[in-house]
């Protein structure tokens, strides 16, 4: 047997040994679920390496190099048997869901995410094009948000509109923006004052001080590039932490 074979089998034991489901094993080792479905994959993707090959010997308590050596369990365990009880779950049950209505009192846990202002309210400009609902409540966990690091005075909700950002944000999903998050993290999503219209789009930096503004319907919404003399134009209103579809 190869090394790669051994590492394989050892893996495979390992998993049925433990009683453990795909997901929660490549938690404990320190790698993605992903990763590990493509080294137990028929088309074995990836190779074990040796540095994934000791954090497994570390997290199970096994001495350096048992996964590299044949044991007595290597030839018992067939695989079809071991991958059918270890792929990765997609989901988790955490409870039923609890309804309520505007006049419901809030939980200690709750506040209410209020709408962003009709009026920014950093410089008094009209968003002529945003959805605003002065009559809806929504309820947000205070416990979440601590989790998150997000200040409740700078959690607001917007409402996304058009199909630019189809399927993630679809036209009616509701977004949740951070409004002391304005630093630009590459790829992440920005809700953005643009020359006085309010936006939803990933944002990439360029060389050169540029950015380029980019959706989810790249069909249909090409990148759009701005030069380092544009960026004025834009102002990044907060980062989205959170968002809500209905289908």
């Amino acid at each position: 047997m190869t090394i790669k074979e051994i590492r394989l089998k050892n893996l495979l034991h390992l998993i049925e040994q433990n009683n453990l489901s795909q997901l929660e094993f490549a938690k404990k080792i320190g790698c993605s679920a992903a990763y590990l479905s493509q080294i137990i994959s028929d088309h074995n993707k990836r190779n074990m390496g040796d540095v994934l090959a000791r954090n497994i010997e570390t997290n199970f308590n096994l001495y350096k190099g048992w996964m590299d050596i044949i044991h007595e369990h290597t030839a018992e365990i067939p695989k079809t048997e071991i991958r059918a009880k270890t792929q990765p779950e997609d989901a988790e049950i955490l409870g039923q869901l609890r309804t309520w209505d505007d006049n419901a009192p809030l939980r200690l846990d709750e506040i209410v995410l209020p709408w962003l202002p009709k009026f920014n309210p950093f410089d008094g400009q009209d968003f002529t094009n945003m959805h605003y609902y002065p009559l809806h409540r929504f309820r947000f966990s205070k416990t979440t948000l601590k989790k998150l690091g997000i200040q409740e005075k700078a959690a607001y909700c917007i409402i996304m509109l058009g199909n630019s950002m189809d399927p993630v944000l679809p036209d009616g999903a509701m977004l949740g923006i951070d409004t002391d998050n304005t630093k630009i993290a590459d790829g992440d999503i920005y809700a953005i004052d643009h020359q006085g219209s309010l936006r939803v789009k990933l944002i990439y930096r360029q060389p050169g001080g540029g950015l380029r503004l980019r959706s989810y319907n790249q069909h249909e919404w090409p990148d759009e590039y701005l030069t380092k003399d544009e960026t004025h134009m834009v102002r990044i209103i907060g980062r989205l932490f959170w968002w809500s579809v209905l289908r």
